[in-house]
């Protein structure tokens, strides 16, 4: 897909890219190749999708849709991978293998959130644990 064919980018949105770009231009004079490329990118639209997380550390439980039209909303309990590992540890295991496998990536567009689109990120953490002698 082209940029002309991105409706997002209206006339205004592009003087202000080009206004942008400008600045950066003379800021950074010629010769920097990177800076090129970054500011006055080759037009080229990529759809490109990833996982954005604002909390971790901060165990928490809600409530959320796990499946489109469920009747009753699943509860959810995040809780950090230290504090997960901590009961083994304490109970005297260690982690002796550790594996986090991804779906073949195959982007499908009518379904965003599946774990197809993800190929780069595991949807899970398999470890193995055993009792230290």
């Amino acid at each position: 897909m082209s940029t002309s064919e991105w409706p997002e980018l209206t006339s205004e949105t592009r003087e202000i890219w080009d206004q942008n770009a400008a600045f950066w231009d003379e800021y950074m004079r010629e010769g920097n190749h990177f800076h090129y490329q970054l500011i006055r990118p080759t037009g080229e639209i990529a759809v490109r999708h990833s996982v954005k997380i604002s909390t971790y550390i901060t165990p928490t439980t809600y409530r959320g849709i796990g499946i489109k039209g469920q009747p009753v909303p699943t509860r959810y309990f995040h809780r950090p991978l230290s504090q997960l590992f901590q009961s083994c540890f304490d109970a005297g295991f260690v982690i002796d293998g550790i594996e986090e496998p991804v779906f073949e990536s195959k982007p499908n567009e009518k379904r965003s959130l599946s774990w197809t689109n993800f190929g780069e990120i595991p949807p899970i953490l398999v470890a193995r644990t055993r009792r230290m002698n």
